[in-house]
């Protein structure tokens, strides 16, 4: 196995708990019927923590949240921006 790859599933294991890896497996089963590029959209976004600024972001405050992030995965992934949009609604 790649060793950047085991320090990354490591460090994702001793953040999050053992069970993080089952989280994930049902992540990927929800998605399965998704187009990939959805999938990668979305994986990226929650890699960024996004779903973290959505959350904390007050009500009023989270359309623009969603469009900055929306626009942060499109200059920085170069995804289709109307794609990162729906993927973070």
């Amino acid at each position: 196995m790649n060793t950047n790859l085991l320090n990354a599933v490591n460090a994702l294991k001793a953040e999050h708990g053992a069970d993080v890896f089952d989280k994930v497996e049902r992540l990927f089963e929800t998605a399965r019927e998704e187009p990939r590029a959805q999938i990668k959209t979305l994986i990226t976004a929650c890699a960024r923590d996004f779903h973290k600024e959505l959350q904390n972001a007050a009500g009023t405050e989270r359309a623009a949240c969603k469009d900055r992030l929306a626009q942060k995965l499109h200059n920085d992934e170069g995804l289709d921006l109307t794609l990162c949009r729906n993927t973070l609604d």
